[in-house]
């Protein structure tokens, strides 16, 4: 028995070795009370924890991901801090959101509001099975207006954008931090879209773990992503992941032009000066470089956001195709 305790105290200990763990206590900037209930997660993920009634959070995650740690507490202003890791036992304190009206614009909007909102929600969720199975739960949360001289349509949310993906089997809250719309002309129409961009974190809860039917959608979703793409780049596994690398029309092999650099916890890649058009399943995609190199973490997740951006496929989804960081396929 002695023996059996003792391996048993040794696994355990193994065990919180191979952990980090993201500690601290959310205070009001204010009064300097601590917050009980306060959401603690990583961006993208679901690695996330709330308050206790002292106001104290431990996020234990078996490997380090290159997500910032996101703060969010209803009637105060998010935190997000970027790099976790640098500190022990953090002291945050939250600042309550001041009330604030949205400016009243005397333009005329050509468009009523569900117009606008079943706009926003075929360029948001998306237009596909995914996105199309999505529900917003607090749809009155949503601002929307239409710019009339830029022909844009804006969008906020001063509370997360509570998201029920029943293909996915996901509840996904998106604190939409900014998005846009911009058409050619004075319309909604889908055929006139320019340029869609949003920007925001998110949390996603997983309402059906384990369950086999959302387990193979997820895995459908999975194959051909961006995040399938980052880690195969990350480990340079081409061949068995099924992608196809192109330049001047011609299929290439991508070690040639791709620079892969291991470092201790995350991955380095340099792209080529190119736009990369890749195949995967006969579906394209284009990857336009915007900084010299990403970097990949673990999970798959790369950094900085802006380095790189896809059009085709890639471009196309959504956050109704949107996976968790942390998920894996089961082979």
């Amino acid at each position: 028995m002695k023996g059996w305790l003792t391996t048993l105290f040794l696994l355990n200990v193994s065990l919180l070795i191979g952990q980090t763990i993201i500690s601290g206590t959310v205070f009001d900037e204010k009064t300097n009370e601590p917050l009980e209930g306060v959401s603690v997660y990583f961006d993208g993920s679901t690695f996330g924890v709330i308050t206790n009634p002292k106001g104290y959070f431990e996020l234990p995650i078996e490997k380090k991901i290159n997500s910032p740690l996101v703060i969010s507490y209803l009637g105060y202003s998010d935190i997000i801090i970027e790099n976790p890791y640098n500190k022990e036992n953090w002291k945050i304190y939250l600042k309550e959101k001041a009330i604030a009206l949205k400016e009243v614009v005397l333009k005329a909007d050509p468009f009523t509001r569900a117009a606008k909102l079943k706009a926003f929600k075929q360029q948001f969720l998306g237009d596909n099975i995914n996105g199309r199975s999505c529900t917003i739960l607090n749809e009155d949360d949503i601002w929307l207006s239409y710019d009339v001289t830029t022909n844009k349509l804006l969008a906020s949310s001063e509370v997360p954008i509570i998201i029920q993906n029943k293909y996915l089997g996901y509840e996904h809250r998106f604190a939409l931090i900014d998005f846009m719309v911009r058409y050619n002309r004075r319309t909604l129409s889908p055929l006139a879209r320019e340029e869609t961009y949003y920007v925001g974190t998110s949390f996603y809860i997983d309402k059906q773990k384990d369950v086999f039917k959302y387990q193979k959608r997820r895995d459908k979703t999975y194959q051909g992503s961006v995040l399938h793409l980052m880690r195969t780049l990350r480990d340079e596994d081409y061949e068995n992941q099924k992608f196809k690398f192109f330049k001047g029309g011609f299929k290439i092999n991508p070690t040639s032009y791709i620079k892969v650099i291991p470092q201790t916890l995350n991955t380095k890649v340099i792209l080529p000066e190119f736009t990369v058009p890749i195949l995967y399943k006969n579906k394209r995609s284009d990857i336009i470089k915007r900084s010299e190199y990403i970097i990949i973490d673990g999970y798959g997740n790369f950094s900085p956001p802006s380095a790189i951006y896809f059009s085709g496929d890639l471009g196309s989804q959504r956050v109704g195709n949107m996976l968790p960081l942390d998920y894996s396929p089961k082979d």
